[in-house]
């Protein structure tokens, strides 16, 4: 049997029963209010919403779903609190192993993909036809570097070379999706 997912854990807490554990909470409307145990609390000021399921401290700003507010609780990772709403869900819940390599070789994807993005944007930043280009579309400069569009230059192994440059191998490209081999066993 595999773990339940995030979301099946979510829908199998309570969060007004969670967190009224900790807090005694009273009926407000629809939502339900108390002491916010995150700081020293006067007056109540977290809300607790059962229909949208997350809390949220009007004082302090803490606020999320069940799984934020475990974490707070209880000063732990966001795995941990998954595993401890798991079990108070009356859900399995089987740590897997940890694969330092798959860690390691999903960072390495994870860093193509930013170079390369990087690099298109690079692109575009230093090709004025594709700048005049984006402008034409209603792209102004602030949304080019906040969204950092970018550019493939119309060369088939300018992300190819870029990479080699950069000391990227190509077979972190092939497995990122960057790159494809052809039938004939070029990239």
């Amino acid at each position: 049997m595999s773990n339940p997912s995030k979301d099946s854990i979510l829908e199998a807490v309570d969060i007004v029963a969670l967190i009224g554990q900790r807090v005694a909470l009273t009926r407000k409307g629809k939502d339900y209010v108390g002491l916010c145990p995150f700081h020293p609390d006067h007056k109540p000021s977290m809300s607790v919403s059962p229909t949208k399921q997350i809390f949220k401290c009007w004082s302090c700003g803490a606020g999320g779903d069940a799984i934020k507010f475990v974490q707070l609780r209880d000063r732990v990772e966001f795995r941990d609190a998954l595993e401890s709403l798991a079990r108070w869900a009356g859900l399995e819940f089987r740590r897997g192993n940890y694969d330092p390599r798959a860690a390691r070789m999903r960072e390495q994807l994870l860093s193509a993909h930013t170079w390369a993005a990087e690099h298109f944007h690079r692109n575009l930043a230093a090709g004025k036809t594709a700048r005049e280009y984006a402008e034409k579309r209603g792209f102004d400069q602030e949304t080019l570097e906040r969204h950092r569009i970018g550019f493939a230059l119309d060369a088939w192994d300018d992300l190819l070379r870029a990479a080699a440059a950069s000391g990227i191998p190509n077979d972190i490209l092939q497995q990122s999706g960057l790159i494809a081999v052809s039938a004939n066993g070029n990239r």
